[in-house]
């Protein structure tokens, strides 16, 4: 996380503004809306709660991590990373530029924040 000078994660709300910008044509208004509204509630600050303080866990009965269906549509497709390798095409001509985009598949998110929730709980 890095944060401004005013708490704001800059570096996530311009990576999120640039892919609404990128997509805004396949946008509804109403999902739109939800996306304005997201980006709101996660840039609200957490007044209420004491310096120093931690965000509440989502776990279920047995302590285990919770993923909400609110979690999983905020964060699908959030993760990825770029790989790129020079090739040669049929031609011979050595090409530089090819780079791919892998999304990282949202079961391995889903287990990394429960194997990260479970650390914390631990750690409490």
């Amino acid at each position: 996380m890095a944060n401004n000078e005013y708490g704001l994660d800059h570096h996530y709300f311009k990576r999120k503004m640039e892919r609404i910008v990128r997509e805004l044509d396949r946008y509804t208004p109403e999902e739109f809306v939800t996306e304005c509204e997201r980006m709101a509630q996660t840039a609200r600050p957490l007044s209420s709660s004491p310096a120093g303080s931690t965000l509440p866990l989502p776990v279920d009965d047995a302590g285990s991590a919770v993923v909400t269906n609110k979690m999983k549509a905020e964060f699908i497709g959030e993760f990825s990373w770029k790989e790129g390798w020079p090739y040669y095409d049929e031609n011979g001509k050595l090409h530089e530029n090819n780079v791919v985009t892998h999304t990282v598949p949202w079961s391995l998110c889903k287990e990394i924040y429960k194997k990260m929730v479970a650390y914390a709980m631990y750690r409490r």
